[in-house]
């Protein structure tokens, strides 16, 4: 009986992972696709919201609620779990392979003001890019983990061979190096 492989999807929001995820889902037939942001809504795995209107979610909660949901999708014989969420690079998920979505400043910047972020989010998403924060998260909680950086076909065609145990180079990406564009700058003032 083949193993089910648990795919985890993170990076700041903006990268791209909802994208991504959808159409693995649709690559790899017998998978079952989680939000880890729906599933936090839908089982009210939050305390509050922030004074942004962001939920504030318990991580032990979501962790929790991920791994029952990881058990069921085995039960129903799935080959494929893929989860979303930039959250997930703080959780721990047992053998799970982390694929971590990375996006130059200027079109993150660009897709969070389509989003309408507020500056303060928009200051911490971009920061938290820089400095490779969801990446950084990953590696201390997981053992395999992929950075992925480029074209939507590039990024796609890279997770494929990533999940089908194919050899993808392993590659860190500085983005703190685009704070020399002034633009960014006032991302760094308070």
């Amino acid at each position: 009986m083949e193993k089910t492989k648990i795919i985890v999807i993170t990076g700041v929001p903006g990268t791209g992972k909802t994208t991504l995820s959808k159409k693995l889902s649709k690559v790899f037939k017998n998978s079952v696709l989680i939000s880890s942001n729906d599933l936090s809504k839908k089982k009210k795995l939050y305390s509050k919201k922030d004074f942004d209107g962001a939920y504030i979610i318990n991580m032990q909660k979501l962790k929790i609620e991920l791994i029952k949901e990881i058990k069921i999708a085995k039960k129903k014989k799935k080959s494929y779990v893929i989860i979303e969420g930039h959250l997930l690079s703080d959780i721990k998920l047992p053998n799970a392979k982390v694929i971590v979505l990375r996006s130059h400043l200027n079109a993150l910047e660009k897709r969070l003001k389509k989003r309408k972020y507020s500056l303060f989010k928009l200051r911490e998403n971009i920061l938290s890019e820089a400095i490779d924060y969801c990446g950084n998260g990953a590696k201390t909680n997981y053992s395999e983990v992929y950075e992925l950086l480029g074209s939507n076909n590039s990024i796609l065609n890279n997770s494929i061979k990533i999940i089908n145990g194919k050899k993808v180079e392993k590659k860190e990406y500085d983005l703190l190096e685009e704070f020399k564009n002034k633009k960014y700058q006032k991302y760094l003032i308070q």
